[in-house]
């Protein structure tokens, strides 16, 4: 399926990793358990069996029969009651007594004809399912593991203090954490709880048999015993706030998976981190600002480094772990340490908020510049660059793309120059705003200078002295763009989620955008002057400069060159490319054919202007990289050489899964530069087959991938046989 998306290439000020748990969850079980009997009611009269002697009777409105089974030793009675639909949505409830030994249970039910539940937190209602409801009381103090195992089905499990109340849901969770297709919870008690287990399925139309078990476990959740913190609402080294905090504590267990961050403003009110507000759970795993040691003696040592962004005046931090079977251990909460000044050498914590660098010059920062030693971070002093001079180039196209650029040279005595500020203005010194993406720079829809990072950073033959360099391309102007937006969130919020809707809703706004393009007046031609900054490593920026407008440079083959053709001029017939990422781009031609690991087919001969294809990915590797609208797993690659010009057509034809294709000019490069067409869907989600256009010289090579989307449950793309055909559109 196609998700329409843009890859920024942007100068990061923040990384904050931020992540939810509590859709998986994991852990151990046994089906030893202690057998218990069970009622069954569907909200009318209602049988129970079950092993050992057991009855159940239910009462209520309403007509439903049901069986339920308990395995093992013991002998009960009890009693369910119904109320119709209003009874846990009309799904079956088994209803457990509770076991006067205290152990647990395993219960062999049935589910239910209907979906009474609609997926919740770790559901898809793209999958409904059957389910079924097992209520119990807690028998006593303990740690139990709720687990379906034995389930032939795919479920989720959901725990509730009532079943028809969907906001006294305690926990919901999916998949183990091992990736298993059953589901597990950890429920602790101090006995007489009473409890819905929800057990929900994916994808399952009829009554088909579960496993619900209960086992008590000696699990112990995690302790922390020591916690510090220190935070700053401006750090030295990224843009906003910054948290470090230290802790250690004990885990018998040696299974923690995660934390939970409380954030707590100086007047005690909680801070939102994510969209259920108050304290966040981040999986050890997931998230690059947190590290645990556990070095397997029952001890643990944890240490987050955070930006926050612009999450200011914290006065306090909670934090609490949790371990693989969702155990929580307990929330210690402390007021933030003062930070220390530092001196030149001493080492420092990279943030700015456990301790800072400091002198009276301010020349003083926080850094690493070794990389390769394991010494960490110091303090030592730092300049920012030095803007020495410059043009700026704009190349205006009526109907089409336009550009804008700057080539600069400045000074820098610590040599770690790497973006620039660029701030494009009219004869009146007013701001342009302008809509990067054909190079995927950032957006910024505030105003402001675009804070870009160079397309190239050369020293030259002065010393400490660079020049650098990027130009950019757009279509569209930012006030256009923004004037049709609000529109476009409108329609897709009165679409909700009527697909068919949404995509009127996407050509509307495309039409709109099309206007935008075809300006008779490109927004490119009110630039007249253009101002830039320069920025380092650790964000300190020049003085800015302001740049009269010059004309392009003639290059030869070789020579450097800029992507959007603003600076420099290729000679005819050559392109402005890149061999490898890491090395900016020179004039030249790139090679055409494939290489050789691609393994490229020819395509045969037509028959009656219709080209017919076939071929299998089964096996293949991943090589080419993925189109503009995705792809990137196992490819089919297939060479066409169109006898005359004109426009063509490919489509796939039969496949057996989520196709995705796309066309270039040069085999062996991904780039947008040289790609012709890309297609995922012919009907967005509803036909997942794929069709393409594109023009084509007579005896050129295209190159036809036979790709698939990869994404949302499509993790490996697709892979397997094909068939597709290309026709010529445009013959008298």
């Amino acid at each position: 399926m196609e998700r329409a998306g843009v890859s920024w290439n942007v100068l990061l000020l923040l990384v904050v990793a931020v992540a939810a748990h509590g859709c998986d969850d994991g852990g151990g079980g046994s089906d030893d358990d202690m057998g218990m009997t069970a009622d069954m009611t569907m909200g009318g009269e209602g049988e129970g069996e079950g092993e050992g002697e057991g009855e159940g009777e239910g009462e209520g409105e309403g007509e439903g029969e049901g069986e339920g089974e308990g395995e093992g030793e013991g002998e009960g009675e009890g009693e369910g009651e119904g109320e119709g639909e209003g009874e846990c949505a009309g799904a079956p409830l088994y209803d457990l007594n509770a076991n006067p030994d205290g152990e647990g249970f395993r219960l062999e039910g049935t589910f239910g004809e209907g979906d009474s539940f609609p997926a919740g937190e770790c559901g898809d209602p793209e999958q409904p399912g059957t389910d079924a409801v097992v209520r119990w009381m807690a028998p006593g103090e303990g740690i139990w593991i709720i687990s379906t195992e034995g389930t032939a089905a795919d479920t989720t499990l959901a725990i509730r203090e009532d079943c028809s109340d969907a906001f006294s849901e305690i926990r919901c969770v999916d998949d183990t954490l091992d990736g298993d297709t059953h589901s597990e919870l950890v429920v602790q008690t101090a006995g007489g709880e009473m409890f819905d287990f929800i057990v929900d399925t994916y994808n399952v139309a009829g009554a088909e048999p579960f496993v619900l078990s209960a086992t008590l476990t000696d699990a112990a959740p995690p302790t922390l015993d020591m916690l510090e913190a220190w935070y700053t609402a401006d750090s030295t080294t990224i843009d906003g706030a910054a948290l470090v905090a230290r802790g250690s504590g004990g885990d018998p267990d040696d299974d923690i998976v995660g934390f939970s961050l409380r954030l707590i403003d100086t007047a005690g009110n909680d801070v939102q981190i994510d969209n259920d507000g108050g304290a966040a759970d981040f999986p050890f795993a997931d998230v690059g600002f947190a590290t645990l040691v556990q070095p397997g003696d029952g001890t643990f040592v944890i240490n987050i480094d955070a930006g926050l962004g612009d999450i200011d005046n914290l006065g306090s931090v909670g934090v609490a772990l949790y371990d693989a079977l969702g155990l929580r251990g307990n929330e210690v909460v402390v007021e933030f340490t003062a930070s220390e000044a530092l001196g030149e050498g001493a080492d420092c914590d990279g943030l700015g908020a456990r301790n800072f660098c400091e002198n009276a010059e301010g020349t003083l920062y926080c850094l690493d510049r070794d990389e390769d030693e394991e010494t960490g971070p110091t303090c030592q002093q730092a300049f920012p660059p030095v803007l020495v001079g410059g043009q700026g180039f704009v190349d205006v196209v009526m109907g089409g793309p336009g550009g804008v650029g700057v080539s600069v040279t400045g000074t820098d005595p610590d040599g770690d120059i790497i973006a620039l500020g660029i701030t494009p203005r009219d004869a009146d010194g007013n701001e342009i705003s302008l809509v990067p993406f054909d190079n995927q720079l950032a957006i910024d829809a505030q105003g402001g200078a675009l804070r870009l990072l160079a397309e190239r950073v050369e020293a030259t033959e002065n010393e400490n002295e660079y020049r650098v360099e990027l130009s950019l391309e757009s279509v569209l102007s930012l006030p256009c763009v923004l004037s049709v937006y609000p529109d476009f969130e409108a329609c897709l919020e009165a679409a909700g989620n009527d697909q068919r809707a949404q995509e009127m809703c996407v050509d509307t706004i495309n039409a709109e955008i099309t206007v935008c393009i075809e300006d008779p007046s490109p927004i490119f031609a009110q630039i007249t002057q253009v101002e830039v900054y320069l920025i380092d490593e650790i964000l300190l920026e020049s003085e800015p400069m302001v740049l009269e407008l010059g004309e392009r440079t003639a290059v030869e083959v070789g020579d450097n060159c800029d992507g959007a053709g603003v600076i420099y001029t290729c000679p005819e017939d050559n392109f402005c490319f890149s061999e490898e990422e890491e090395v900016g781009p020179t004039c030249g031609v790139p090679v055409a054919e494939c290489p050789e690991e691609y393994g490229a087919v020819e395509v045969g001969e037509g028959m009656e202007g219709v080209w017919t294809v076939m071929g299998d990915s089964t096996g293949n590797m991943p090589v080419a990289g993925g189109g503009t609208c995705g792809g990137g797993g196992p490819t089919g690659v297939h060479v066409f050489t169109p006898a005359e010009a004109g426009t063509y057509e490919v489509e796939v034809i039969a496949a057996d899964g989520d196709t995705l294709i796309y066309a270039r000019q040069f085999c062996g490069y991904s780039t947008a530069q040289f790609e012709l067409a890309c297609n995922d869907d012919i009907d967005l989600g509803m036909v997942l087959l794929s069709r393409m256009q594109f023009e084509a010289e007579a005896g050129a090579p295209v190159y036809i991938f036979v790709d698939g989307w990869i994404g949302q449950g499509a993790e490996d793309g697709f892979a397997g046989a094909y068939t597709f055909e290309i026709r010529r559109l445009d013959e008298e």
